[in-house]
């Protein structure tokens, strides 16, 4: 009813059924708990909790931004529990990498969450993303993110956010050649001068 927006990403490194059941159970409880007004930082140490009791011996990496509406733009809160740190994609100017931190779930007796905040102006871009991204390799072992990722979103620039997640989900699975991990892209557009 205020406005605020939770948008949550994670992985868990893994594949098959019991990987897609961790990271089901992950996503539902996080977003149980932001529903009921618990903060970032608290439901994912909740979480990491739950992990722990469960003797899982899997790990979640876990990124939600708590973005709310403000004048000019929209002001992001980003919680980490050892998750890659968002690209923001400004509307004037190059893309610039924002903060990350934390260490994954079920890691540590007590969470670690790293946090940041970031504002987005008009037309400014959020884009949270899993490591299947930025970590695949070419030919040469080089990464995406080192190589590809900021002179391919300045290519991407202009595009709406449906193709900008797809292509760029393109590029780095192109741009690999090493067998693609899962890539997860979410995007969060603040709206500029003439958006409905």
């Amino acid at each position: 009813p205020d406005g605020v927006l939770g948008a949550l990403i994670g992985d868990d490194g893994d594949r098959g059924v019991a990987a897609a059941a961790l990271t089901g159970m992950s996503r539902h409880t996080l977003a149980a708990l932001l529903q009921e007004g618990v903060s970032p930082a608290r439901a994912l140490r909740r979480l990491n909790a739950g992990l722990r009791r469960a003797r899982s011996w899997r790990f979640v990496t876990a990124g939600v931004a708590l973005v709310r509406p403000v004048a000019g733009g929209l002001s992001v809160q980003w919680s980490s529990c050892g998750h890659p740190p968002p690209v923001i994609m400004r509307a004037a100017g190059p893309a610039e990498p924002g903060r990350g931190g934390g260490v994954p779930l079920g890691v540590l007796p007590q969470a670690s969450v790293g946090l940041s905040r970031v504002r987005l102006g008009a037309g400014d871009t959020l884009l949270m993303f899993t490591d299947g991204l930025t970590e695949s390799r070419d030919r040469r072992g080089r990464m995406f993110e080192d190589v590809a990722l900021f002179p391919t979103l300045e290519s991407l620039r202009d595009r709406p956010l449906d193709a900008l997640v797809h292509e760029l989900s393109a590029a780095a699975t192109g741009f690999g050649t090493n067998g693609a991990d899962d890539i997860a892209v979410l995007a969060i557009r603040a709206k500029g001068p003439g958006d409905g």
